[in-house]
């Protein structure tokens, strides 16, 4: 912009004597009164760009600078100050178009497409029984592995057992990231892989705010109040080893026990999947709990099989908090002898 205020001239539109501003565009002189203002710019009034949104020609742009013009960085359509969207990652301006909102449509925290494709990618899920016309309700599980603060997303993003990934509305940590896994099987080798993943999940802070939820496949004989019998059945140390968090009044803001209420995000058992039920109660998922990963799934996968083999309305509560203290038991891995728990104990001060 070249302010000529100094050189007297006539305003190419209204004729008027007075110190005219050149255009941005045309190069021409115009008066006070036929100049628009759109951000750091000066236009005449045949050349301002109007907002895309809401039409307005004439922008104060007092948060604009001269490196951030009022247009909108991914195509380019000018948008005022008032209705752009700012990208609260990179802090590019953004129309309504081209921003998105990770956190939900009703969240105050928009992102540029370049910036949301890193924080999002919608699930792509691949069934393990695709093709396979003998699969009869199988048993398949997923988790969401929800992780606060920064840690390596390449090996997540990277992976096979992996569907995609999103931001969650309860962690705001920079670097903070849901992934979900594609429905898997219990088969030896997938358990393996799945532990090897989560055992490289090192985040750099405490894991305050995420959680690990694990959804198994839903049949006509999976309900939600069996699974919630399952729950009551374990008492504060068997969850605990099977990172559960329902019984930790500090911990289960989230996912609370409740018998009968089972459609919020506040339980612990989630019936308002189509596919899946969901079981809100496990913890995050990461280097520090990886041991206890394969006891979880294991147990689900028991109390699964369980229920595919009853009718409903054929187990009484008692019995299914007795089953679930049994698949406990079943799931847990055998102490090692004495003397090689000895021999890790001597390893470990050795390294120390």
């Amino acid at each position: 912009m070249t302010d000529t205020t100094t050189t007297p001239a006539t305003c190419h539109l209204c004729g008027s004597k007075q110190a005219p501003t050149q255009c941005h565009e045309c190069g021409k002189g115009c008066c006070p009164d036929c100049t628009r203002r759109w951000g750091a710019l000066r236009y005449c009034a045949d050349c301002a760009p109007h907002c895309w949104e809401c039409g307005r020609d004439d922008d104060p742009g007092e948060r604009y600078t001269t490196w951030t013009p009022g247009w909108c960085e991914t195509c380019g359509r000018p948008v005022c100050t008032d209705c752009r969207r700012t990208c609260q990652a990179c802090g590019d301006p953004c129309c309504y178009e081209d921003v998105y909102y990770p956190y939900g449509d009703d969240s105050d925290e928009p992102f540029c497409p370049g910036c949301s494709e890193e924080r999002h990618s919608e699930p792509q899920y691949l069934s393990p029984y695709a093709g396979n016309a003998k699969a009869r309700d199988p048993f398949t599980f997923g988790l969401e592995i929800e992780v606060e603060g920064g840690h390596d997303q390449d090996a997540l993003k990277n992976s096979l057992l992996i569907a995609g990934w999103c931001l969650d509305g309860s962690m705001h940590e920079e670097g903070s990231l849901e992934y979900q896994t594609n429905p898997l099987t219990a088969d030896p080798g997938t358990l393996r892989d799945l532990h090897a993943l989560v055992d490289g999940i090192r985040p750099d802070m405490e894991q305050e705010h995420s959680g690990g939820h694990m959804h198994l496949s839903r049949t006509a004989r999976q309900r939600a109040s069996r699974w919630y019998w399952a729950l009551s059945g374990l008492d504060d140390h068997q969850a605990d080893d099977l990172n559960m968090r329902h019984m930790k009044p500090l911990e289960n803001s989230w996912c609370r026990l409740s018998h009968g209420h089972y459609g919020s995000k506040f339980c612990a058992v989630n019936d308002e999947h189509c596919d899946t039920i969901e079981l809100r109660t496990f913890g995050p998922w990461h280097h520090g709990t990886a041991g206890k990963l394969i006891p979880a799934i294991t147990w689900a996968h028991t109390m699964w099989r369980c229920f595919q083999h009853s009718e409903p309305g054929t187990l009484r509560a008692t019995d299914i908090q007795a089953m679930s203290r049994t698949a406990y038991r079943a799931a847990m891995p055998a102490p090692l002898p004495i003397s090689e728990r000895l021999a890790v104990r001597r390893r470990e001060e050795v390294t120390v």
